[in-house]
């Protein structure tokens, strides 16, 4: 199952439901831990781009406002270009357990998100299914 890496945030949002028949659960369980691990990383690489661009005190030790890094304006550019970047990068996710159930959980969804944005699924995702994913 092939996705950008800004896909995986909304999919751990959509997958979140409860699932009464347990074999069911299960599958989405495991499937869940390789999405979750794939986030994580996104959020470390997002963290180390922060961070190359953030500013620091004499010290050494990050500048932060409100616990929020503090950037030269003159960054702030690149900053979001290297997100960007990042976010629109292609991963891989080997599961055959999960994917065709995933395929229609997506169909005809939308998410939510707490400033009112609403996302519709079928437009965001386009889950490209590997071959070695049909089984």
């Amino acid at each position: 199952m092939k996705l950008q890496k800004k896909q995986l945030e909304p999919l751990l949002t959509v997958l979140n439901y409860p699932i009464k028949n347990f074999a069911e659960a299960r599958k989405r369980d495991r499937f869940l831990l390789e999405v979750n691990k794939e986030f994580n990383l996104v959020k470390k690489e997002e963290r180390a781009i922060y961070e190359k661009f953030a500013l620091k005190d004499k010290k050494g030790e990050f500048i932060s406002v409100n616990d929020r890094l503090q950037f030269q304006s003159k960054d702030l550019d690149k900053i979001n270009q290297e997100i960007e970047i990042l976010l629109n990068e292609e991963i891989d996710i080997v599961s055959n357990l999960f994917i065709r159930e995933v395929r229609v959980l997506i169909e005809n969804s939308t998410v939510e998100f707490g400033s009112g944005v609403t996302l519709n699924l079928d437009s965001f995702f386009e889950i490209k299914e590997d071959k070695k994913d049909k089984k």
